[in-house]
This record gives structure tokens, sequence and C-alpha cells, in this order.
């Protein structure tokens, strides 16, 4: 049996139900749009905020993932708004104000378990460096060996790319690490693409799923123990 030395997890869907509220940040573009000569409204914004997520998994289809700065250019194109540095800025900083995660209670004391015995990474499919900002900004980072997200690399999950980058990173051999995520597509069959052990999240999916399972992140301690 292969000793378990790393823990990785999926970001939205496993650690939080991470949720945008794009009515206020839509508003609070459209204002600041305003401001600068641009009288978009509110509405027409989320439209094409909307229309670039759909663009998104077009390129993640061809095994790419998209930057922030290649998201809102494209936004910004559908508006016929050129882009530059301050804008690009103040969509970024504004996506992080009005993003708004609910993190399960009992995870910082999951997270202080699990860093003192094993090297514990996020994997996160985010075109943004949303999952990195917030794990700082609300106190969980000090328990992650590596933050990873797709924009940071240009290849999202479930291709096998990220997942051996990461490896990488933590200096484990993928046998030595287990994912932990909701997706049974990206993180589960990714995972096991290239070796590594796997902890499904339990959702609703019509895709069958027989490995481990857990239905809360609480209960992790237990079933690692039986891995």
């Amino acid at each position: 049996m292969v000793d378990i030395r790393s823990i990785v997890f999926d970001y939205g869907g496993t650690l939080t139900d991470s949720r945008l509220d794009l009515d206020g940040y839509s508003a609070r573009i459209s204002q600041e749009l305003s401001e600068i000569g641009h009288t978009i409204e509110s509405s027409a914004f989320k439209a094409a905020f909307r229309e670039s997520g759909h663009y998104r998994l077009q390129v993640r289809s061809d095994r790419s993932e998209l930057s922030s700065t290649d998201f809102f250019t494209h936004t910004l194109d559908l508006l016929n708004i050129p882009p530059n540095e301050s804008l690009l800025e103040k969509l970024t900083g504004h996506f992080y104000d009005y993003n708004r995660p609910v993190f399960n209670e009992c995870l910082p004391s999951l997270l202080e378990n699990l860093s003192g015995k094993y090297k514990v990474a996020l994997l996160s499919n985010s075109w943004i460096d949303a999952p990195r900002v917030i794990l700082e900004r609300d106190g969980y980072a000090k328990w992650f060996d590596v933050i990873l997200c797709s924009c940071d690399t240009g290849v999202p999950k479930p291709y096998p790319e990220i997942f051996l980058y990461l490896m990488d990173e933590l200096g484990v051999s993928p046998s030595e690490a287990v994912m932990v995520g909701d997706s049974i597509e990206a993180d589960m069959k990714g995972a096991l693409t290239v070796g590594m052990q796997t902890i499904w999240v339990e959702k609703p999916s019509k895709v069958l799923w027989t490995g481990p399972s857990v239905k809360s992140i609480c209960d992790l301690p237990q079933i690692l123990e039986k891995l």
C-alpha cells in the first residue's frame, strides 16, 4: 500500500459554495463605466459577462483556459468598450468584492488537522485568481502548501497536464496524492488518469461513481484512514 502524502482539494462545490452576486457586481461595474463615459445598463453588462462564460467553455473544450484579462477583454469587446489596464483592474477587484463564499464550519479544524499530516493543496478550475485571493482574505490559505488555478497554467481539469504540474509543485508522485472534489468528470476522472487516488464529495450526478465518497468534507479524516 502506498503512503498518502498529499490531499488535493477542489474549490467551488467542495471547499465552498462560492456565489457571485452577479446583479450587484453588474450594477457596480455599470456605475464605474458610466463614470468614464460608457453608458451601459447593468443588464447589458450581465448579459455580456454570461456570454463570456459561454465563450470560456468553448475554450476549455480545446484543453485551454482563459486568464482574467482574456475573459474581461472578451466581455468589454462585446460591449464595444476598449480595454485598458485600469479598467481591467476594476473589473477584477470588484469581482472579488461581490464573490460571497460559504465555507463549511468544520473547514478550519479539518485543514489544521490535515496540514499536520499531509501536504495540502488546492486545484481549481478558475479563470480568475478568486480561490487564492478569497482563501488568503478569509484566513484559510495558511494551511495550503500549494494553491493552483487553471488560469495559472492555461490548462483546466480534467486534462493531465494540470494534475502533473501540481504533483511537481508538491514534490509527490500521483499515487501518493488524493484528489477530493465534487465533479466526477473534472476531479475524479482527471485525477485517475494520472494515477492519483480519489474521494468524491457527493453531489447529484447522472454519472455512476463506485469509488470512495463522502457526503461532506467533514467526513474526510475517517475515510482517509481506510485508504
